[in-house]
């Protein structure tokens, strides 16, 4: 049954010539067998089509089933994949990102487990590739419903990368669901809390069957803080703007709240004064214990929210921790 479940593989491409061939290799390679595969080349520099290319001269089976797209300009990763989601005729979408690859089964696995469960959404566990050559899994948690994994996301004790989340195509289409074009960090975060939102069944699969690279990452490929906060401000916008008119319930505003706690924790520790104007609703006051029970808030942002909370001077905290910081490196 699940062999004739048509899934939509969106790739978006730019930079990623020294990894791109081990990632189309493991997706051209599937066991599944009724697949698109759309390639959004978002102007890439480097010779990464050309490999691209190369590679499906290796799949002769698989080539009509690849589509070669051109972006007329550069425009970011999220750009990219709206491109991919609006070209897509599959019953089913996932994302792979160029620099990542996947396990053989990885498509059959979650479109065998969407048509026995009949599943909005599946997702798989993730293998994390770090720089120093370690590995570990990411496992994903077993929620109740579907509005509880997006409470997850929202706070980040789930992960809301949309490349381990087999999506039923029709969620986006039926409401709109794409990402926001220039909002290229937590761009996934940002379409996956949405589509939680609507979806009526989520199945976690129990199978690592999605490696994601950071063997590449260095201190400074992991981002500059301010721009991750500017990041951090689009998405709690778009949250803001979404919920103003959907309705969630208590645990998903305490979900918001812890996440608008590490927000200002990121603030006060990186941040300058002015970095937080544009905000459309001020982080309000947060309950204590939201501070000491936040399993994603680092204990300096907690620590930086409390004294901010109680009227103390925190920038004397931000200096000091930062100076510590280089001091132990």
């Amino acid at each position: 049954m699940s062999q004739t479940m048509k899934v939509s593989i969106v790739i978006p491409v730019y930079g990623v010539e020294r990894r791109v061939e081990r990632c189309i290799r493991s997706v051209l390679g599937q066991t599944h067998e009724l697949m698109e595969v759309i390639v959004v080349n978002d102007c890439t520099p480097d010779g990464s089509m050309r490999v691209i290319e190369k590679v499906m001269e290796d799949y002769p089976a698989r080539k009509p089933q690849v589509r070669l797209i051109d972006m007329p300009r550069n425009s970011g990763s999220a750009a990219a994949r709206k491109c991919g989601m609006e070209l897509a005729t599959g019953d089913y979408v996932i994302h792979v990102d160029g620099d990542d690859y996947v396990d053989a089964d990885f498509i059959s696995k979650m479109a065998s487990c969407a048509c026995k469960t009949q599943s909005d959404v599946v997702m798989c566990d993730i293998v994390k590739h770090d720089a120093n050559g370690t590995t570990h899994v990411m496992r994903n948690k077993t929620c109740a419903s579907a509005h509880e994994y997006m409470a997850s996301v929202i706070d980040g004790s789930l992960h809301g990368s949309l490349c381990n989340k087999l999506i039923k195509r029709s969620l986006y289409a039926e409401h709109t669901i794409f990402p926001t074009e220039g909002m290229n960090m937590f761009d996934d975060k940002s379409v996956v809390f949405r589509v939680l939102y609507y979806a009526q069944k989520v199945t976690p699969i129990a199978d690592a069957l999605y490696h994601y690279d950071c063997t590449q990452e260095s201190s400074q490929t992991k981002g500059d803080k301010r721009l991750e906060l500017e990041a951090c401000k689009k998405l709690l916008n778009l949250m803001d703007d979404f919920f103003e008119s959907h309705t969630i319930d208590a645990s998903a505003q305490q979900a918001l709240l812890r996440y608008k706690a590490i927000v200002q924790g990121l603030y006060l520790l990186y941040g300058a004064e002015g970095d937080m104007q544009g905000l459309k609703t001020p982080i309000p006051k947060i309950p204590l214990r939201l501070l000491v029970h936040n399993e994603r808030m680092p204990a300096t942002y907690a620590w930086a929210v409390i004294l901010h909370q109680l009227g103390l001077p925190t920038r004397w905290f931000s200096h000091s921790y930062r100076w510590l910081r280089k001091k132990i490196k």
